[in-house]
């Protein structure tokens, strides 16, 4: 027996026309390719799919940063360990040569250069970081020039010992 086929003009509204597809009916290829997707991600929980967007950092772009720095040619462990306060944000400190203890070094992961006062550094980090660098140093300034502002108005501080006790009793 031979299947009967449709005329064109027996055709019923919303039937297409033979060799065309109906209008509401999609390809099989079309049909089947967003199952395909939608069984991807649903093989793996929302929770693991958004974990594995969240793990990416996001790269910034880089910026370059100069900085001055000087020791005001004090070359004490104190005045090194100022500079390091504010270089730590960057990941740089300054470390004393072997040579000698007067002879400093600048050094980081991309960086290594002799201490020279007045020197410039320039390294290249994220704008979020030249923010942070700047609120950390402004921060530091502001600690210093209350420590010495407190300082010269109290005036110097005499401490007092009670000799009493010494069993040599009050110097002469």
């Amino acid at each position: 027996a031979k299947p009967e086929e449709a005329k064109p003009s027996e055709a019923a509204p919303g039937e297409a026309k033979p060799g065309e597809a109906k209008p509401d009916e999609a390809k099989p290829a079309d049909r089947e390719e967003p199952t395909a997707q939608a069984s991807i991600t649903d093989d793996k929980p929302a929770s693991q799919t958004t974990e594995a967007v969240a793990e990416k950092p996001v790269e910034q772009p880089k910026e370059e940063m100069a900085m001055f720095l000087t020791s005001g040619t004090f070359r004490t462990a104190e005045t090194r360990f100022v500079l390091n306060e504010a270089l730590r944000v960057m990941s740089l400190k300054v470390v004393e040569d072997y040579d000698s203890a007067s002879q400093w070094t600048v050094s980081g992961e991309s960086l290594s250069q002799r201490f020279e006062d007045g020197m410039r550094v320039e390294v290249k980090v994220s704008a979020q970081l030249a923010s942070d660098v700047q609120r950390h140093m402004a921060e530091k300034i502001q600690d210093a020039k209350t420590k010495d502002s407190q300082r010269l108005r109290d005036g110097p501080v005499m401490q007092r010992h009670d000799y009493r006790d010494h069993p040599y009793g009050p110097p002469p």
